[in-house]
């Protein structure tokens, strides 16, 4: 049984306990709430497209497990705080995503076990630089802020993880954003154990 809830998302935890969290619940689906995680329902949806980036960007920048980090459900105008006695950095996530076309998907597995829904790869690209545009017209507020853009691998026919990582990194570097660090993270939302890389898209 999972124990998605808001308090249990929003609890303060290590990078390790982070990524112990995302495993436990994401392993303990029972097959009524599969159906809902497939459709990214409710708070499934905060899980997959927030939740789960923030663990593969916690365990990447601090290998050493030495600060607390707290996902924050809310408009206050960032999603997650990482700190520790002597460091404090506030951390936005976007995750751009075909939405109807990705929720048809879903509705037709849920039905029948499998889907013949194509994803469509021009779509994504567009929708990921509308969204670097908006993205760069924000002046983020916090003095030690840090900006994640999620990219689904599983939506992309390409599996070059690293051509995928270095064309879309190259692609937002070509916008400014006023933020202290901009990071790409891939990530695949149907095999979340593979396709993992976060890279350096900008600092300052």
């Amino acid at each position: 049984m999972t124990m998605l809830t808001p308090e249990e998302m929003q609890k303060a935890r290590s990078p390790k306990e982070l990524m112990e969290y995302f495993w436990s619940t994401y392993d303990g689906v029972t097959p009524e709430e599969r159906q809902l995680a497939r459709l990214k329902k409710g708070l499934w949806k905060n899980f997959f497209h927030e939740l789960s980036v923030l663990n593969i960007f916690a365990n990447w920048k601090f290998p050493n497990n030495d600060v607390m980090v707290e996902y924050i459900i809310g408009n206050q105008g960032y999603d997650a705080k990482i700190s520790n006695a002597s460091y404090v950095e506030h951390v936005e996530i976007t995750f751009p995503s075909l939405g109807e076309r990705e929720k048809q998907e879903a509705n037709e597995i849920n039905l029948k076990g499998y889907s013949f829904v194509k994803h469509d790869h021009d779509e994504l690209i567009r929708r990921f630089l509308s969204t670097a545009d908006r993205k760069s017209q924000k002046d983020y507020i916090y003095p030690a802020s840090s900006l994640l853009f999620a990219l689904d691998m599983f939506l992309l026919p390409d599996t070059d993880i690293n051509r995928i990582a270095n064309t879309f990194a190259e692609t937002l570097r070509k916008f400014q954003f006023k933020v202290k660090s901009v990071y790409l993270v891939l990530i695949n939302t149907n095999q979340p154990d593979i396709n993992k890389k976060v890279l350096v898209v900008s600092q300052s």
